[in-house]
Formats: C-alpha cells, structure tokens, sequence
C-alpha cells in the first residue's frame, strides 16, 4: 500500500488550460506528475497553461509550478527522478508511448475531447476522463 504521494506516479494527459489546473493541485499535495501532449496543443490562454512549453521550448512558470519541455525520455525521467516538487516534465507522447516506462498509478485524460480518444480502465489502477467524452 502506497501512503506517500510522492510515490504515486500520475500521467496527465494535455496540458492546456483543464490540465494545468488539475497538474497544480497534483504537485501542491506532492504527487508525482508527467504530463503529456500533442505536437501543436491548442491551448487559448497560453500565459496560464504548461502547453505553451511545447510551442516555445520554454519552461514556464504558473503560480510556482515551473513546466519544463523535455525532448528526450531521459530528460523526462531525470527530472522525474530528482523529485522536484516545483517542476514538472512535459513531453510530447499524443499516443502515450510513455505507459512503458513511466507506468503511471494514475492517468488523467484532461483532452475534453467530444468522444474517447484513446482512454481504457486497463492502462493504469485509476483512470480519470474529463470532458464530454
């Protein structure tokens, strides 16, 4: 039984504006986040969300979470490893390759997509979908 959040490991899957705000409150209570997105998110106000990470290649800071663009799956897994709580790692995995080595306790599919893009209950213990999908 896991009793520390820090070894909970959540995928979030978008980091447009939805995911941004489920991220924030995932590291305030210490969990241990990836997030996940597409090649060109179609994030409106890109000042608040972590996506804006992918089009500028930028780390971006919102309210003391900075989200970091990582290119490599090293990259990711060595941010993920120093277990900073401030920092997030951001990829882009649209057809969530990562599932192989992240092995997330949980997904957060933050897409809010009309339908189902690609979320079953058997990819992680707790599967989350937002949206009308």
């Amino acid at each position: 039984m896991i009793t520390n959040p820090r070894d909970i490991r959540v995928l979030v899957r978008s980091a447009g504006e939805q995911g941004t705000a489920i991220i924030q409150r995932l590291k305030y209570c210490q969990f241990t986040v990836l997030a996940c997105d597409t090649k060109a998110p179609s994030t409106v106000r890109r000042t608040i969300a972590f996506s804006t990470t992918i089009n500028t290649k930028k780390s971006i800071t919102v309210e003391g979470i900075t989200g970091c663009y990582c290119e490599t799956q090293e990259e990711a897994q060595t941010m993920l490893s120093r277990r900073l709580s401030n920092y997030l790692p951001i990829i882009i995995d649209p057809s969530m390759r990562c599932l192989s080595w992240y092995r997330p306790h949980v997904i957060v599919d933050a897409i809010i997509a009309k339908k189902n893009i690609g979320l079953c209950p058997s990819l992680a213990p707790l599967t989350i979908g937002l949206g009308p999908g």
